[in-house]
C-alpha cells in the first residue's frame, strides 16, 4: 500500500515513464505465451514435463514434473494457474518452497526484472494519476496488485482504466463503452457511465470518521465475492494470500478477516460498531446484489464432477469424475465453507483398500459392506446408509469408527456421545460429512427418527433468534454411523437404511497399544484414501450401466457401491451378496417386533382377519402376553397401530402375511 503523495512523487520523478518504456519481463502471460513460454525453459540444466489441467471458467492449471525452486524431479506437484479473471499464480506443495510463488518461478528460471524492484518498492508496479489512461493492459493489472486487491482486468477495459482520488480512498474506475457488460468481479456501479472499486484508503493520512472506516471495510469486502445460498445464508469469498477462502458473512472467521485488512491498512483496529455496521451492509449486498451459489461442507459437486475439501491451508480439493481424480486449487465455482473442529485430509495417493483390514476388527462378512460404507459415503448428495456397528466391550468399536472417518472426514471430535435432541444431532450432521455416535447404549425412539430423515433427507424448523415469528430451516442429508452393544432393534424404517457390521471380541494376546496402531495407520492413510477415490471414480463411470432387476432398499447407494466395485479390484456382485444377506438378518429382526408376533400368532390360529381396526386391536391384544403388552413399541392407539402395520408391511409381506386396510376395514392373511 502507498499513501498519494509517495505515489505523486515517483509520478513526478518519471516512474510512470520508466516503467512504461521499460523492456522488462512480463509478469502476466496470457494461455497462449504461457504455452510458448513453459517449453523454452530449463530445471536444472534438464527439460521438464508439463500437462495442462482445464477449470471451469477458462482458466488452465499447469502441472510440472520438477520444481523451478528445488531445481530438480519432484512430487510436490508444482503448478502454475493461468485464470482470465483471476491472473496468475504458482506454488509448490513441497516444504522448503513454502511462501514461493509464480515471480520466484520466473526468478528460478533466470529471468531479469530491470527497474522492477525500484518501482515497486516506489508505487507497487504502476498507477497514474487523475484522467490520465493506463499504458497498457498487464501495467493495469499491476496497479490493481499494488492496491492490495485483486481486481479482473478484461481485454474490454484495456485503456479506459484510472486511478483517481475520492475522498480519502483510492478508487479505480473503468469508463464504460457502448455495449460493454459489467467486468466479472467488479462490485457496484456509478451512475450510468462507469464502473467503480474501491481499492484502499491513503494510510499515512490522519484516520477519518466512522463512515469512512465503514466504507473500506466494506471496500475490503466488496473486493471479493459476495453471495448467498437457496436458503438466504450469505458469503463471502476472499482472497487469502495465495488462495480463495469462503466464511459465513456473520462469522467470527469473516470479522477477523475484516480486522485484519484493516489492520494491515491502518494500523489499529475499527471500533465494534463499525465492524457491526459495516458486516450489516456487507450482508445486504450479499443478499440482494450477489448471485446465488450452493456452499459445502468437506464433499460438494458441481455438474458431473465430486469435489472433496482436503481442509488444508492452501484450500486444495480432490477433483473426482469419470476420467479419475486430482488435486488442484478450489475452483472459483465451488464454495466450500470449514466447520469447526474439521481437520485436513492427506494428499491421497493410489493405493489398495485392502490396506484398511487390519485397522478394523470386524468380521469376514461385515468386510464389504464396511467398505461399501465408506464408499457410499463419497457420493452426493445421498441418500446415505446408516452404519450400525454391534459389538460387546472390548472390540475396538470405537478405534475402527475413529479409522473410518477420518479417512474422508478428519474432525477434533471424530466420535461423540448421543445428541441431548433432534436440533443437536442436525447441527452435528451439517458441520460435517459423517455423524458418529459412539455407545449408544439406548436406541430411542426420537433418536432412530431423526438418523432416518438425516439418512435420507429431512428438514428441521427452529425460532429464529431475536425473532417471534421467522423461523430457522435446518435441511441435511448425512452419512451416520453408531455403535452399540445392544441387540438389533425392530424399527423397520430404521433398519431399512442400515448396514450392520459386526465386531468379534478381541483375544487379551491380540491387543495393541492404539498409540501404535494410529502411528501405523496413518502411514497407509493416503493410499487407503487414493482406494477410495478410485472406487468413487469407478461409480461415476460406471453408473448409467447398473440396472439390476430388482433393487433393494436404499438403492440409490446400493447401485453407487455396485457400481464401484471395478474400482475396488471386486468381483462383480461382490457387495450385493453381502447385502442382500444383511438384508434378510434384518428382516428377520423386524418380524421380532411385538406386534408381528402377535399377528403371526393370530394368523397360526385364524388363518384370515377381516375386521375394523378397533377389532384388530382386541385381537391382537387376546394374542399377546404380558411381555408384549408391557413392551414400549406396542402400539397404545389405533391411529399408532396403523401406522406400526404399515412400516412392517413389506417385511410382513416378505414372510406371506399380506396387508389391506380399504374403507375402514383391515384385510389380513
Amino acid at each position: 500500500m502507498i499513501a498519494l503523495d509517495q505515489l505523486q512523487n515517483a509520478l513526478d520523478d518519471g516512474g510512470f515513464e520508466q516503467y512504461a518504456q521499460a523492456e522488462t519481463t512480463k509478469f502476466h502471460k496470457t494461455l497462449g505465451e504461457m504455452r510458448e513460454y513453459l517449453p523454452r525453459q530449463r530445471i536444472g540444466g534438464k527439460r521438464f514435463n508439463v500437462t495442462e489441467e482445464p477449470q471451469p471458467g477458462g482458466a488452465v492449471i499447469f502441472r510440472l514434473s520438477a520444481c523451478p525452486i528445488k531445481g530438480r524431479e519432484s512430487d510436490d506437484r508444482p503448478w502454475i494457474i493461468v485464470d482470465p479473471e483471476r491472473g496468475i499464480s504458482g506454488g509448490c506443495h513441497g516444504d522448503k518452497c513454502e511462501g514461493k510463488d509464480w515471480r520466484s518461478f520466473q526468478e528460478a528460471f533466470g529471468e531479469r526484472f530491470d527497474g522492477w524492484e525500484s518501482i515497486i518498492e516506489r508505487f507497487g508496479g504502476s498507477a497514474t494519476k487523475a484522467g490520465v489512461e493506463f499504458a497498457t493492459l498487464e501495467i493495469a493489472a499491476h496497479a490493481c496488485e499494488a492496491f492490495g486487491v485483486a481486481v479482473p482486468v478484461d481485454e474490454q477495459l484495456k485503456g479506459r482504466l484510472a486511478v483517481v482520488k475520492n475522498d480519502g480512498t483510492l478508487t479505480i474506475e473503468v469508463e464504460k463503452g457502448k455495449g460493454d457488460s459489467r467486468p466479472p468481479g467488479w462490485n457496484g456501479t456509478d451512475k450510468k457511465t462507469r464502473w467503480t472499486f474501491v481499492a484502499a484508503a491513503e494510510p499515512d493520512e490522519p484516520k477519518g470518521s466512522e463512515s469512512d472506516a465503514k466504507s473500506l471495510l466494506i471496500g475490503f469486502a466488496t473486493a471479493g465475492e459476495l453471495f448467498h445460498t437457496s436458503a438466504g445464508e450469505t458469503f463471502a469469498t476472499v482472497q487469502v494470500k495465495d488462495h480463495r477462502e469462503t466464511y459465513r458473512i456473520k462469522s467470527a472467521e469473516f470479522r477477523r478477516w475484516l480486522n485484519y485488512q484493516y489492520y494491515q491498512l491502518t494500523g489499529s483496529a475499527p471500533s465494534s460498531k463499525t465492524l457491526a455496521e459495516a458486516v450489516n451492509a456487507i450482508e445486504a449486498i450479499a443478499n440482494y446484489d450477489g448471485a446465488q451459489h450452493e456452499v459445502f461442507c468437506r464433499l460438494g459437486k458441481c455438474g458431473e464432477k465430486l469435489y472433496l475439501d482436503l481442509s488444508n491451508d492452501k484450500w486444495e480439493v480432490v477433483e473426482i469424475d469419470a476420467a479419475g481424480w486430482r488435486v488442484v486449487p478450489c475452483p472459483a465455482h465451488v464454495k466450500f465453507r470449514r466447520a469447526k473442529g474439521q481437520l485436513a485430509l492427506p494428499y491421497p495417493v493410489a493405493g489398495d483398500i485392502n490396506e484398511l483390514r487390519p485397522f478394523v476388527n470386524v468380521t469376514d462378512e461385515s468386510w464389504p459392506l464396511l467398505v461399501g460404507s465408506l464408499v457410499a459415503a463419497l457420493r452426493f448428495p445421498g441418500p446415505y446408509f446408516i452404519t450400525l456397528i454391534l459389538a460387546v466391550h472390548g472390540a475396538a468399536k470405537t478405534t475402527g469408527m475413529k479409522f473410518m472417518r477420518s479417512l474422508v472426514d478428519p474432525n477434533d471430535a471424530a466420535v461423540r456421545t448421543p445428541p441431548r435432541d433432534e436440533h443437536s444431532l442436525f447441527l452435528a450432521a451439517m458441520n460435517g460429512l459423517y455423524v458418529c455416535l459412539d455407545n449408544v447404549s439406548v436406541l430411542q425412539e426420537w433418536l432412530l427418527d431423526a438418523l432416518c430423515r438425516v439418512s435420507t433427507g429431512g428438514g428441521l424448523g427452529v425460532r429464529e433468534h431475536y425473532s417471534q415469528s421467522d423461523e430457522h430451516i435446518c435441511t441435511v442429508m448425512r452419512p451416520s454411523m453408531l455403535s452399540t452393544i445392544v441387540e438389533l432393534t425392530n424399527r423397520e424404517d430404521f433398519l431399512s437404511r442400515c448396514i450392520v457390521i459386526r465386531c468379534p471380541t478381541i483375544p487379551k494376546g491380540a491387543r495393541k497399544p492404539e498409540s501404535e496402531l494410529l502411528a501405523e495407520f496413518e502411514r497407509v492413510r493416503p493410499r487407503v484414501l487414493g482406494a477410495l477415490l478410485t472406487a468413487a471414480s469407478a461409480a461415476i463411470r460406471n453408473l448409467p450401466n447398473v440396472n439390476p432387476e430388482e433393487l433393494p432398499r436404499m438403492a440409490d447407494a446400493f447401485r453407487w457401491v455396485v457400481a464401484a466395485e471395478t474400482g475396488l479390484g471386486w468381483e462383480p456382485g461382490t457387495f450385493a451378496a453381502h447385502y442382500l444377506k444383511c438384508e434378510q438378518e434384518l428382516d428377520q429382526a423386524i418380524m421380532e417386533h411385538p406386534v408381528a408376533i402377535a399377528l403371526r400368532r393370530l394368523l397360526d390360529k385364524d388363518k384370515e382377519f377381516i375386521g375394523t381396526s378397533s377389532e384388530l386391536s382386541d385381537a391382537l391384544n387376546k394374542h399377546a402376553d404380558s411381555q408384549l403388552l408391557s413392551d414400549q413399541q406396542w402400539p397404545r392407539t389405533l391411529k399408532a397401530l396403523g401406522g406400526v402395520l404399515q412400516r412392517l408391511s413389506e417385511t410382513l409381506a416378505k414372510n406371506n402375511i399380506s396387508i389391506i386396510h380399504k374403507n375402514r376395514t383391515w384385510r389380513i392373511k
